[in-house]
């Protein structure tokens, strides 16, 4: 069994990391390490595919970013455990610090030293004819209520009247650390268990799955989100004024939700958040007129895009494929999948302008491109932050913890009364650790009054 007084380990062993990790040193060079990696993450765009980093850097310089993963530099181990270094270390110097601070908020007992408040500076005298208990007596009256509950210390012939008030405000700033902490924490619970992503949906469609940011994997929301109905509404500059997404969240093939996302109006469901990011134009329908190569009769067809329409007399089926404004200088053209009835395929590209090259020989007509009709599809961004909690927790604190470190203040006012010879003496005096100008005031005032004070 150890000594009470024994340690769980050597000192010498122990001193040198808890110096290390309460050194300010390691919390600036923290702060510029975290500060220049920020900086970093915002010049080099997140979460990309890897085409676009190549087509940007070059495969060299993309092979060199990924290996230094400052491709998801937030997710990184490195930049995690920048943030577990900087906690630990605003944990360690705030207990160091902390231990003397909690013995003047909390003392064991409630006393004032007379050399210790004599010896303070800015101290006024006053003198009286009186004996100490009538001047006491007189003096009561003047202190009560100023700063709270009045104290008293007694030692021989002298008396010590006192009063403080906001001890307490000296734990703000440890409060606002506190906070900081917190903010860590849910930064890390967000890096391990969240995820910020993006989907583009149209109107009708139905997600279960959205893509994780940099993998090939998908995560499973737990329920379906559709989208009904997407609505733009523009200015008369053609500048979007407000768009919006009304959609249906779905469970168990039953719909347990309606509502509306909107730009800066998310819409929260069983943890995962959906934003209002973006919206685009996308061809809906491909209109194609089929004309008949011998009386030229026109016969309309219409084919939504990605999906097959049925030729007439049974000669086939036709999907669209891509919508190009403009290919080899000819304007706008469909590229098209022709399926004969015995499985035979043909890719064949329609335009709007020449319909030259909407032929096909075993075909009795050509095929001519009348309308795109296009819709919009919603961008939406997926996120799922655990730590968001923590965050409103951590914010509550640090504004509560900056209130109490900027507008309050511990205070002491205090009054010394000495027997000298058949009179006694006052000397008046304070102290804060903050707005001492606010203190000399108060001070000046009390000792203006104690001259008028009529004490016989």
């Amino acid at each position: 069994m150890k000594p009470e007084n024994s340690p769980s380990a050597p000192p010498e062993k122990r001193q040198p990391i808890w110096k290390s990790l309460a050194s300010v040193n390691l919390t600036i060079f923290l702060l510029i390490f975290l500060a220049v990696s920020s900086i970093v993450g915002t010049l080099i765009p997140q979460n990309e595919a890897p085409a676009m980093y190549i087509q940007r850097y070059g495969y060299g310089t993309y092979q060199l970013l990924d290996s230094l993963s400052l491709l998801d530099l937030y997710h990184s181990g490195w930049f995690r455990l920048l943030l577990l270094l900087l906690a630990l270390n605003l944990i360690v110097c705030t207990t160091d610090r902390l231990r003397h601070v909690w013995d003047i908020v909390f003392p064991k007992e409630k006393r004032l030293n007379e050399n210790a408040v004599l010896a303070k500076p800015g101290t006024r005298a006053l003198k009286y004819k009186a004996n100490p208990s009538v001047v006491k007596a007189a003096l009561l009256p003047i202190l009560s209520g100023k700063l709270g509950d009045l104290n008293e210390t007694t030692t021989g012939s002298t008396t010590i009247l006192w009063q403080e008030k906001g001890r307490l405000s000296r734990l703000g700033v440890y409060v606002v650390h506190l906070s900081v902490v917190i903010f860590y924490i849910a930064g890390i619970a967000s890096s391990l268990g969240g995820f910020i992503t993006s989907i583009n949906l149209p109107e009708g469609a139905v997600v279960e799955q959205v893509p994780l940011p940099n993998t090939n994997v998908g995560y499973n929301l737990g329920f379906a989100l559709r989208v009904d109905k997407f609505e733009a509404q523009f200015y008369p500059t053609g500048e979007p004024r407000d768009y919006r997404s009304d959609i249906t969240i779905i469970e168990n093939g039953k719909p347990v939700l309606n509502g509306n996302i909107r730009v800066n109006h998310p819409l929260t469901y069983r943890g995962i958040t959906f934003y209002q990011a973006s919206y685009g134009r996308f061809p809906k329908t491909i209109e194609l007129n089929l004309v008949d190569k011998t009386s030229g009769k026109t016969l309309p067809l219409s084919v939504p895009f990605g999906q097959e329409a049925i030729l007439p007399d049974g000669l086939g089926t036709l999907r669209s494929l891509r919508v190009e404004p403009n290919v080899m200088d000819m304007g706008p053209a469909v590229q098209m999948l022709l399926t004969s009835p015995e499985g035979g395929q043909t890719d064949l590209w329609i335009f709007k302008n020449n319909p030259d090259f909407g032929r096909v020989k075993k075909l009795p007509y050509r095929f001519l491109v009348t309308e795109v009709r296009e819709g919009f599809y919603t961008g939406l961004q997926v996120a799922k932050e655990p730590g968001i909690l923590f965050v409103w927790a951590g914010s509550i604190l640090m504004v509560v913890g900056i209130a109490v470190t900027f507008f309050m203040s511990h205070r002491k006012i205090w009054a010394v009364l000495e027997k000298k010879g058949e009179g006694t003496t006052v000397t008046i005096g304070g102290q804060t650790n903050k707005n001492k100008l606010g203190l000399e005031e108060r001070l000046d005032n009390l000792y203006l009054r104690l001259q008028e004070a009529d004490i016989k």
